[in-house]
């Protein structure tokens, strides 16, 4: 046990020595989204980090096929290779709900993002809550609310456990959804997403790993944009 704690305390260094990159300037979220309510394309995403040249740049890796991502990964990694000093991270596809067994069933696919994202040496992995409807999750009886944060929980514990004994760190970035009431999917609140953080957190202490290490292994992504859209329904501002 003391020499895995010697080799957390290396990387925890290395961790801290570029949160101070990020911190020294801005960074961009790009998007996959374009005004035109088309799909840009992951080689329009690396052409833009390049020209913008920050020291922190979010990929997005949701809607796009098989192919397509191992194209994107690919590039992500020429241009790792090329800009090693960049604090990188990536927007993963939304959990998806298979409503037959409240568990998710695009779990490998976000399997396989996080481990590329310690492969290029990313700093977080933001992902949306449960995709489900506000309304309908709040009507749904207490154990399958239970079982649905339980089973989103254990999904990133297990890579999470998985990356901690391979002396591997990042965070998983946890990102609220857009303040549109019963209309929109859950997660739209600061208690939603303080809920989530927690569950996690558990459950990776569940997996073996030491409370202070799993703690930094948890965080939030705030979309500020998501969080103003409906600032009179919910308090973001305070």
């Amino acid at each position: 046990m003391p020499e895995k704690l010697s080799s957390e305390i290396d990387y925890e260094k290395t961790y801290r020595e570029r949160r101070e990159i990020l911190r020294a300037g801005f960074g961009v979220a790009l998007c996959t989204k374009i005004k035109e309510g088309g799909t840009a394309s992951f080689e329009t995403q690396v052409k833009l980090a390049e020209e913008l040249n920050l020291s922190a740049v979010q990929f997005d890796f949701r809607n796009r096929g098989d192919e397509e991502i191992e194209q994107s990964k690919a590039a992500l990694s020429n241009y790792r290779k090329a800009h090693h000093d960049v604090a990188l991270s990536m927007h993963g596809e939304t959990p998806k709900i298979d409503e037959t067994n409240l568990d998710f069933k695009n779990k490998q696919r976000t399997f396989g993002e996080i481990e590329f994202l310690q492969e290029i040496s990313g700093e977080s992995y933001t992902v949306h809550p449960p995709s489900i409807n506000h309304k309908i999750f709040k009507e749904l009886p207490d154990d399958a609310r239970n079982r649905i944060i339980k089973n989103y929980s254990d999904m990133f514990a297990q890579v999470i456990k998985k990356a901690f004994d391979g002396e591997k760190k990042f965070s998983i970035a946890i990102e609220n959804m857009p303040v549109k009431g019963n209309d929109g999917a859950w997660g739209q609140s600061i208690e939603d997403i303080l809920l989530l953080l927690k569950k996690v957190e558990q459950s990776i202490i569940e997996q073996g790993v030491d409370p202070l290490i799993a703690h930094g292994y948890v965080g939030a992504t705030l979309d500020v944009n998501h969080a103003l859209h409906g600032a009179d329904q919910k308090d973001y501002k305070n």
